[in-house]
């Protein structure tokens, strides 16, 4: 959170460090905001959440019809009609 008009990146054990001019430096707004998450509103969570609760709804009672129907394929099967 320093005005030194430089852009670091450090990853593992190798860093990068850039220094911009002091003509186009201007407040590092990106270094003053991160770890913050983005400002999305209800709107964003309830379609997110909405759009997860069908998909896990359709794969869970996809999963016991299937099972319903291969209970019936074990019955055929075992009572020897095909």
């Amino acid at each position: 959170q320093s005005f030194d008009c430089r852009i670091q990146n450090s990853i593992a054990t190798s860093s990068v460090t850039v220094d911009i001019d002091k003509a186009n430096c201007i407040t590092k707004v990106i270094e003053q905001t991160s770890g913050k998450l983005p400002n999305t509103g209800p709107g964003a969570s309830l379609v997110l959440g909405f759009s997860m609760t069908a998909v896990i709804s359709y794969f869970f009672y996809r999963s016991r019809l299937l099972a319903k129907e291969l209970d019936f394929v074990r019955v055929d099967y075992a009572s020897g009609g095909m």
